[in-house]
């Protein structure tokens, strides 16, 4: 496989939650992987849990994690899409800095297993 066709399979498989632009090694890796697993399992279950709307990084953001980077937001949301737990909406809306930012909703018929399944 080339180029993003192996970055994908590899993020079906969640092996990317944190993408080492950084060049961090040893501990402070782990560490930092840790952290962007975490994220995403925290905006997968906010999704889960209010299943009936979409939401905007920035709302993302606002809501679950102020202190956390849009761009970390972004990247965890576009993960848990690749991996088929959101679903990426035509609709937009207008927010920070007047530009339109994607929504995305929860994908109730996604690869979650049963954590994540109405009874």
């Amino acid at each position: 496989m080339y180029g993003n066709s192996e970055k994908v399979m590899n993020a079906q498989q969640g092996e990317l939650d944190f993408h080492n632009t950084i060049n961090e090694s040893g501990e402070r890796l782990t560490e930092l992987k840790k952290n962007a697993k975490t994220q995403q399992e925290k905006i997968l279950q906010y999704f889960f849990q209010n299943s009936i709307y979409c939401f905007t990084p920035f709302e993302i953001q606002a809501h679950l994690l102020p202190n956390n980077p849009i761009t970390s937001i972004r990247r965890a949301i576009t993960n848990l899409t690749t991996q088929g737990h959101l679903i990426k909406e035509k609709e937009q809306k207008v927010e920070k800095y007047g530009g339109k930012n994607n929504v995305w909703s929860f994908n109730a018929n996604g690869p979650h297993g049963n954590k994540y399944k109405e009874s």
